[in-house]
C-alpha cells in the first residue's frame, strides 16, 4: 500500500471579488410554465421577460477593456434545467468562423460562446460548455489548481445556434441532473459567460471582471441570482441512469487448411445514480471500452517523444478534479502530475466508485478488478514506454480535498490513498 500526502498548497490570499462583481439575474419560471424550445432563435415569450446582462469586458488580448462588439446573456430556470440565451452581435457576420468539427474540438480559431458554471461556489473547479457558431459543443471541467481545462467529461447538454444578419444567437439547456453541488451550507452558484472572436487577432470577452493578475481563469466568477429556493427543491431529487451494452464481434482466421470464423457476444452495463445533489455512485460491469472515442495515434518514427492520451471512458471521468487525474490538452501536454493514472486499467470486470461534494470538502473512492490483457502506455520524460498487462489485478483509490479558506481564497489540503 502506498500513501501519498501531497502537502499543503498555499497561494496568495487576496480579497474576494464577489462583492464588486455584478450578478447575472435569472428568470425563475413557474410550475407548468413552458420553457424555451432549444432552436437558437430566442423568440419565446419567456425571453422577453428575462433580465438581460450585457456588461462584457475584454480579457484577451488586453484585459478589462470594453468589449469590441456587444454580447448579451439571459438565463431561464425551469424545474429541471438552466437555459441560457446568448446573443453575439457582429457587424461583419460573413467573417464568422464556424467550421464543423467533432465534439470537444472547439478551439480559439473558431467563433464560440461559453458558459462556466460553479454550483459549489468555491471557485476551485467549474463545469464549462463551449458552443461554436456551427453548433458544436465542447464541455468539461476547469480546475483552478493548475488553471487548466479538461475536455474529457461530457455532460448531457442540448444546444442550438441560429445565424442572423447581425451575428448569431445560441440557446443552451443545462439539466440540473448534470450539476454537482453540496446538499447543505453551499455558497451561491457562480457563473461566467465568455465569447471568442477570431479576426485579425483572437479576442476573448468575459462577463466577469477577470484580469490577467487573477489567481485563475475562474477566480472572478459572478453570482447567479434569481434561483430562489431551487437548490432546496432539487437537492434531494434522485437521478438514475442505466446503460446496457451488447457488442457482437466476428473474427475470420485463415490457415493452410482453410478459414474459420469466431463469433463473440459481450454484454455489459454502466450505471450512474445520484441519490441526492452531493452524492454520485458509478458502477460498471464488463464494459466494452472499444466503443469509446479512439485514442490519439502516434507515428512509428516518433516513439522517443512522450505521449499522453486523453481518458474518455465515462467510469473514470466523474470528479477528475478531486482525483487529480490530470488530462492532456490539445497538444498532448500534461499540465501537472497525475495523482491517479487511469490508463493503466485495461479491461475491468467490474468497478464501483462513489463521489461526495460538500461545502468545504470533496472526496472520491473507487475499487475495481482488472482482467488484464492489452497494452499499457506510460509517458516518461524521454519517451513512451509500452507494457503488457498479462495478469489480473485489483485496484483501489481514495482521495479527499479540504477547503480551509473562504471562497475566493486558496488554501487547501489534498490527500490520497492507493492500493
Amino acid at each position: 500500500m502506498n500513501i501519498f500526502i501531497y502537502g499543503i498548497a498555499l497561494a496568495a490570499l487576496g480579497m474576494s471579488a464577489q462583492a464588486s462583481t455584478a450578478a447575472i439575474k435569472a428568470l425563475r419560471l413557474q410550475a407548468g410554465e413552458p420553457s424555451a424550445q432549444i432552436d437558437g432563435r430566442l423568440d419565446e415569450a419567456a425571453w422577453r421577460r428575462a433580465p438581460l446582462f450585457d456588461q462584457f469586458v475584454q480579457f484577451q488580448p488586453q484585459d478589462q477593456r470594453p468589449a469590441r462588439w456587444r454580447t448579451t446573456v439571459q438565463v431561464l430556470v425551469s424545474e429541471d434545467a438552466l437555459v441560457f440565451g446568448i446573443r453575439a452581435y457582429d457587424p461583419a457576420p460573413e467573417l464568422i468562423r464556424a467550421p464543423l468539427s467533432r465534439r470537444d474540438k472547439v478551439w480559439r480559431d473558431q467563433d464560440f460562446v461559453g458558459v462556466v458554471l460553479d454550483p459549489v461556489g468555491q471557485r476551485r473547479s467549474a463545469q464549462f460548455a463551449r458552443i461554436s457558431a456551427a453548433g458544436v459543443i465542447a464541455d468539461g471541467l476547469f480546475s483552478a489548481d493548475d488553471d487548466s481545462e479538461d475536455f474529457a467529461p461530457d455532460f448531457d447538454l442540448q444546444a442550438a445556434v441560429q445565424m442572423l444578419p447581425d451575428g448569431y444567437s445560441v440557446e443552451l439547456r443545462w439539466p440540473l441532473a448534470a450539476l454537482r453541488f453540496p446538499y447543505a451550507d453551499g455558497a451561491p452558484w457562480l457563473l461566467m459567460v465568455t465569447r471568442n472572436t477570431p479576426r485579425e487577432s483572437s479576442r476573448l470577452d468575459v462577463s466577469a471582471p477577470l484580469s490577467k493578475d487573477s489567481l485563475s481563469f475562474i477566480a472572478e466568477l459572478q453570482p447567479l441570482e434569481g434561483l430562489g429556493d431551487l437548490v432546496e427543491q432539487v437537492r434531494a431529487r434522485s437521478f438514475l441512469s442505466i446503460r446496457p451494452e451488447l457488442t457482437a464481434r466476428k473474427e475470420r482466421q485463415s490457415d493452410p487448411l482453410g478459414s474459420s470464423q469466431q463469433r463473440e457476444l459481450s454484454l455489459g452495463m454502466e450505471l450512474k445514480w445520484r441519490p441526492r445533489a452531493d452524492w454520485v455512485i458509478d458502477a460498471t460491469f464488463n464494459p466494452d471500452f472499444s466503443q469509446v472515442e479512439l485514442d490519439t495515434p502516434q507515428l512509428a518514427g516518433n516513439t522517443r517523444f512522450a505521449l499522453s492520451v486523453q481518458e474518455k471512458r465515462s467510469f473514470f471521468l466523474e470528479s477528475t478534479d478531486v482525483v487529480g487525474q490530470s488530462q492532456s490538452d490539445g497538444d498532448q501536454e500534461q499540465p501537472s502530475l497525475a495523482a491517479f493514472y487511469s490508463r493503466a486499467i485495461t479491461d475491468p470486470d467490474w468497478g464501483l466508485r462513489a463521489t461526495w461534494r460538500g461545502a468545504a470538502a470533496e472526496a472520491t473512492v473507487l475499487s475495481l478488478h482488472d482482467a488484464g490483457g492489452g497494452e499499457i502506455r506510460r509517458a516518461s520524460a524521454y519517451g513512451t514506454q509500452s507494457y503488457t498487462q498479462s495478469k489480473g489485478s485489483r485496484a483501489s483509490f481514495a482521495r479527499t480535498r479540504l477547503q480551509l479558506a473562504p471562497a475566493g481564497q486558496a488554501l487547501g489540503l489534498p490527500a490520497g490513498l492507493a492500493t
